[in-house]
């Protein structure tokens, strides 16, 4: 995979989680190319939404070119989080709406939230699924 199907899959990956619109896509697209360094664009289709191997072609290759110092944390979370925050909204809108799920049931706002947290990978499955205390 390249790093522009990556770029490609996790805006996909977004669209399917509903954690941005359609017409969102070229501005995260663009976010993602800045903090890649990239200044060009390869046009692409999506080859796989699987965010882990998406973030993982983004951490190896802007290691391998110098954006971040090295493919292994802490330096991969900081940067994973900084790649994953390109497709999340503001805390207040967050809140909101988890606030408007609230009024159905505390279950609803729940499962809301943790889900939210999964998909922005703030709950980090792919560890917790390693530690059997989890």
């Amino acid at each position: 995979m390249t790093v522009y199907e990556a770029i490609e899959g996790l805006c996909g990956y977004a669209l399917d989680k509903q954690m941005i619109e359609s017409s969102d896509r070229v501005y995260c697209r663009n976010q993602l190319l800045e903090l890649m360094g990239l200044t060009a664009y390869d046009t692409c289709e999506t080859i796989s939404t699987n965010h882990f191997d998406c973030l993982k072609v983004l951490i190896e290759d802007a290691a391998d070119r110098g954006v971040i110092d090295s493919n292994l944390p802490p330096y991969s979370d900081l940067f994973e989080s900084r790649v994953m925050n390109i497709f999340l909204p503001k805390p207040s809108d967050v809140i909101k709406r988890f606030k408007t799920k609230l009024k159905s049931s505390a279950e609803t706002a729940t499962d809301y939230f943790y889900n939210f947290s999964k998909d922005s990978h703030y709950i980090r499955l792919d560890r917790t699924s390693k530690n059997m205390l989890w």
